[in-house]
């Protein structure tokens, strides 16, 4: 039976027919499972929306209410300051006229209060820093927290209507505050005599909903401030229903029983839910509430999740129908495919002949093996191979087994029989060496043509020049093993991207091995969708112009995990120069990228430190270069530029910008450029801008051991504080009552002005001025009027004195003239005016006029004064030589002439 001539085809009985339909039908099952994962992967991806949607909206109104909270604390703590500082350091309750410009001053810098006003312990308002308030009689019940009489704690009021205590009128707690309003702010002081006084400032609630304390909302999102009673003290026009009402007394008993921060639900009667999330302010009777609505913060994730369900559904049924459609295509092509195979091998056997023939005219050499004798047979070209003549050695089979490699013969041996007796053919690799004793790489191709019953007689083949390929394939697996050992995944696409060859690390990196790999595209495996198109577009653009790309991508892991990785892409080209195609080395720099991901976040922590910290904020680097700072020093400095601006850039410029904005621009760029070279720590330093700010600075050399690695400088504004401490300077110096200077103040001025006296012998004189019969006055009418004579008699004078004379009230009724630069002659013309004013203008009281005059001694100073009180006694002494004359006259130290009227 000759073997080569049978060809069988097996046909497909109904056993396989069946296996065919069992696998279609397990196909359409797993089309039908996939839609059913589909569907429900959308459903609970829609859920998770929703609830990270609700988690991040109560984060939001947390964080508003922490916001107003600290707004609130900070506000009324600084309400409660002035009010105390006030109290602590005012002058006398009965010097009404000093405390009405006394609160009419703190008033300047408080644009959160309307009004200051002092109470007796009647409760009626006798100085105030608005007129129309005097005479007024607040009610003082209702105010939280609860006190005793005069307490000197801060209590708040319920909210009152109109602008300030002349136009106040109550709020009950269901009605919604008109559009003017304050609330009062109480604070008290028990005072020596027994009794006490208050101090009560009205809030100007126009403070918070104007300047930015109630951020913009949703329609349905509300932030609201309630006090211990229930009673709304700053909405943002939130409903006022008796079931919201219901729900903030709910909140004012949780606060009560001690709860000060949380959330909690409220369902309404319209079906409608609200988080509820609220924060106490420290020690202060108020809540913070922010309310938002549920279906009005899911709306936009409820509309993604229908937007995804409509497209992504539909997207999903026809990839898997066509999928289902393309696998019946293949089903088909399967079929013709073989049918194809089966008439290909029917023509390959017709052709076998022809294949004989046409061997001489390529480079393979032909030979023959004769079973039975173990004679082979080579041509010329196999000879020719080896670098030999034609027969250049002898030759059986034998022999041949002889020469090849010793590594081949033991591979082959035990293959020689079988592919011997093999119809179907053998093809094996192996090395002989040549003539110059190389070994050398040749593959023989044979097939058995003769046939003796079932033993092979004659076997006929081809041997081909191997040598190239095999040293060529030899450093390809060097080369390929070097890759596959290498730390960094390799990829080789062809010039369509499709995959050729991966190595182990792009496995260890993408979660894919060489079989999931190979045939497909990158994209279609590890793309993330992280990159846009222009960004592909600029890679292709790149490497289709032969040009090598560098770049970081993220990925997506089979597991569905991102990593980061550096790739490197490099065009191949054949010996044409066509691009066939692209090696692709890539780096995983996941960790790297977190570590820089985790630093930027430290940065941003840090900033935000810095831009939250209560004042400016400044560091540069040892070289001057700027490397952080905040908001803050812009406003401070007076720089129109955002803080992000100055980083980079080197700090002489800053100080060169901000300097003109001082009232000393060449002392602050010298006193920086003194503190960076000393590079000591400097704390406090006071600094006035030309818009009447004061600023605090300290300066800090920052080091690590002995290394300087920068300078931080801080400011803060200290403008509050520097004016209650000029108040403070003021309340130290001047007479609460006049205004003049008092005697401490006085007599220190005039001991200086007699100092330089002593050096420049510029004159100068002391004048002692008292009030003729002032007893009289206050017996006949009254403290009250005599105070008002002594107010009257300073105006009077200070009328007609110069810039450089002053006035000060030593006790009582007696007062005293320092006149700079001025002769004994010259200070008795003046004192004489004086005198003669005060007589002319009598101080008018009701429907009566009080008359009053005075007496005057003058004394210059002299080389032969020890102190001020010397003159000042001397001084004194003419004072009463004027008295005993008769009064109202003016009389020069140690002069009997002087002159009287």
């Amino acid at each position: 039976m000759d073997r080569s001539s049978v060809t069988a085809a097996p046909a497909v009985g109904a056993a396989g027919r069946r296996r065919q339909h069992l696998a279609d039908a397990g196909f359409v099952g797993f089309i039908a499972l996939c839609i059913v994962v589909a569907w429900y992967s959308l459903h609970y991806h829609g859920q998770r929306l929703e609830q990270e949607t609700l988690a991040a909206r109560a984060q939001v109104a947390d964080l508003d209410t922490q916001h107003l909270a600290s707004h609130l604390s900070l506000t009324l703590r600084g309400v409660d300051l002035t009010l105390q500082t006030l109290l602590e350091t005012g002058p006398p309750v009965d010097a009404v006229y000093t405390w009405n410009g006394l609160l009419r001053e703190a008033l300047r810098n408080s644009p959160q209060l309307r009004s200051l006003s002092l109470l007796d312990g009647t409760g009626t308002v006798i100085a105030s820093s608005n007129p129309a308030n005097l005479g007024q009689h607040p009610s003082l019940a209702r105010f939280l927290p609860q006190a005793a009489p005069f307490a000197p704690t801060l209590r708040l009021g319920p909210p009152q209507g109109g602008r300030d205590l002349a136009d106040a009128a109550p709020i009950s707690a269901e009605e919604a505050p008109p559009p003017l309003y304050f609330v009062p702010l109480l604070r008290g002081l028990h005072t020596p005599d027994g009794d006490g006084v208050y101090l009560l400032a009205a809030l100007n609630m126009d403070f918070f909903t104007n300047g930015g304390a109630l951020p913009v909302r949703g329609a349905t999102d509300h932030l609201e401030v309630i006090n211990f009673e229930g009673q709304r003290v700053l909405d943002d026009d939130a409903p006022r229903t008796p079931e919201m009402r219901a729900a903030d007394l709910a909140l004012v008993e949780r606060w009560k029983a001690g709860d000060e921060h949380g959330v909690v639900h409220l369902d309404t009667a319209d079906g409608a839910t609200y988080s509820v999330a609220y924060r106490l302010p420290r020690n202060l009777p108020l809540g913070v509430v922010a309310r938002f609505n549920h279906a009005e913060a899911l709306s936009g994730a409820r509309a993604e999740r229908a937007r995804q369900e409509r497209y992504l559904l539909p997207a999903v049924g026809l990839s898997l129908g066509g999928t289902l459609f393309g696998y019946f295509l293949f089903r088909r092509a399967g079929r013709r495919e073989r049918l194809a195979r089966e008439a290909a091998e029917s023509a390959l056997r017709a052709s076998e002949e022809r294949y004989r023939l046409t061997m001489g005219a390529v480079r393979d050499g032909m030979w023959e093996w004769h079973v039975d004798t173990g004679a082979l047979c080579w041509d010329a070209r196999c000879f020719e191979q080896l670098g030999f003549p034609p027969d250049g050695f002898e030759l059986d089979i034998e022999r041949w087994k002889a020469r090849i490699h010793p590594e081949d013969h033991a591979r082959l041996s035990p293959m020689m029989d079988e592919m011997a007796t093999s119809p179907e053919g053998f093809r094996i690799e192996f090395r002989m060496p040549d003539i110059q004793g190389e070994w050398h790489w040749l593959e023989a191709r044979g097939k058995v043509v003769e046939w003796r019953g079932d033993a092979p007689l004659r076997v006929v083949g081809t041997q081909t020049d191997i040598h190239v390929r095999k040293t060529g394939e030899i450093r390809l697996r060097l080369l390929e093993a070097a890759l596959n050992a290498a730390a960094n995944a390799v990829v080789i696409t062809n010039a369509n991207a499709v995959i050729e060859w991966v190595n182990p690390a792009f496995a260890a990196l993408s979660g894919y091995n060489q079989d999931d790999a190979i045939g497909r595209t990158p994209r279609e495996l590890i793309n993330s969708g992280a990159q846009s198109g222009e960004y592909y577009a600029a890679l292709w653009n790149t490497i289709l112009a032969g040009d090598v790309w560098r770049g970081e991508l993220i990925n997506r892991r089979r597991d569905g995990q991102l990593y980061h990785e550096a790739l490197t892409i490099t065009p191949m080209r054949d010996e044409n120069g066509t691009l066939d195609h692209f090696i692709a080395v890539k780096e995983d720099i996941s960790a790297r990228k977190a570590a820089e991901a985790e630093l930027e976040a430290t940065h941003a922590r840090l900033q935000a430190v810095v831009d939250n910290f209560p004042g400016a904020v400044l560091f540069e680097d040892a070289d001057g270069t700027i490397t952080l700072a905040n908001q803050m020093l812009c406003s401070l400095l007076g720089i129109d530029e955002r803080a992000s601006a100055l980083v980079g850039r080197p700090s002489v410029e800053l100080v060169a910008d901000a300097a003109p904005n001082f009232t000393d621009a060449a002392a602050f760029v010298a006193r920086i450029r003194d503190l960076r070279a000393a590079a000591r720590p400097v704390h406090g330093e006071e600094l006035e801008t030309l818009g009447g700010r004061w600023l605090e600075r300290d300066f800090l050399p920052v080091r690590s051991g002995d290394t300087l690695l920068g300078f931080l400088r801080l400011y803060r504004d200290v403008t509050e504080r520097k004016h209650h401490e000029q108040a403070l300077q003021r309340l130290a110096t001047l007479d609460p009552l006049t205004g003049t200077w008092n005697r401490r103040a006085f007599l220190e001025r005039a001991e200086h002005e007699r100092l330089r006296y002593l050096r420049s012998e510029h004159p100068a004189s002391l004048v002692m001025l008292d009030l003729d019969h002032f007893k009289r006055v206050n017996d006949t009418w009254g403290h009250a009027a005599g105070d008002a004579v002594l107010c009257h008699f300073v105006r009077v004078l200070q009328q007609r004195l110069r810039a450089t004379d002053l006035l000060g009230r030593l006790g009582g009724e007696e007062f005293a003239l320092l006149l700079v630069d001025t002769t004994p002659e010259g200070a008795a013309e003046l004192t004489e005016r004086l005198r003669a004013a005060i007589a002319e203008h009598p101080l008018p009281l009701g429907d009566r006029t009080i008359s009053i005059t005075v007496s005057a001694g003058i004394a210059p100073f002299v080389q032969d004064d020890q102190n001020v009180e010397a003159a000042l006694a001397r001084a004194d002494a003419a004072l009463y030589r004027a008295k005993a004359r008769g009064r109202n006259q003016v009389v020069l130290a140690d002069d009997e002439c002087g002159t009287a009227r």
